[in-house]
Order: structure tokens, then sequence, then C-alpha cells
């Protein structure tokens, strides 16, 4: 199996802030003819929190999601790697649904509304 390592910085930049440019990366590594796809964050010196949520989705969560190729994140600094550990403890499980605690009033007039209201000062 042929391998590259890709040095994301040469791709994209030394800050990464944007979830579009994961999908910038993605298309520079579905065009790679190397099965083995390392990329490389040794010179990456800040990632917002919506970069790695969106490149976990793509990359970490399920091994990536690119056919025939095997994505492999290395050389993440720690407070990098802080960011991917927080990211993977809000995607596990499923997603809770909210439901409203209360009762959600509606009114036709606002003399029904301010008589809602007095009744609450009460």
């Amino acid at each position: 199996m042929n391998s590259i390592t890709l040095d994301i910085t040469d791709i994209l930049s030394q800050d990464l802030k944007s979830r579009s440019t994961v999908t910038d990366l993605r298309v520079f590594i579905e065009h790679q003819q190397a099965e083995n796809v390392m990329i490389d964050f040794s010179k990456v010196l800040f990632a917002t929190r919506s970069f790695i949520d969106e490149y976990y989705n793509q990359f970490i969560k399920d091994g990536g999601n690119i056919p025939q190729k095997h994505i492999e994140t290395i050389h993440v600094p720690d407070d990098i790697q802080s960011i991917i550990h927080a990211v993977s403890q809000t995607q596990k499980g499923e997603k809770k649904e909210m439901t409203p605690k209360g009762t959600v009033a509606s009114f036709s007039t606002v003399k029904e509304l301010n008589g809602f209201l007095s009744s609450l000062m009460m």
C-alpha cells in the first residue's frame, strides 16, 4: 500500500478556522494516488472547535470516509489534541431531542395577553 504524508499547513494554513476548508482538504486528499494518507499537524498553531468538529466528522470518525483510503492524523499538538478529545466526547451516542418543559400560551388579542400577564403578578 503506497503512503503519503501531508503537512496540513502546506495545504491550508497554520491557523485552521473554517469548516469549509475541511472540504478543501478532503478534495485534495481524494485526488492523491496514495491509499495511506497521514495528515501531519505538527506546524499547526491554532484550530477552532468548528474546524476540528468538521475534521473529526470527515477524517477521524469511522476511520475517515474516503473510499479506498486510510487516513491517519499524526503529530497533533497537545492543545489541539484536547479539542479533538472534547469534540469526540460530543459525538458519542444518539442525539437527544429537546422537549420543552412548560406550557405554551397563545393569545388572540393584546387584552388577553395583558389579562394573562396580570394573573402572573398575583
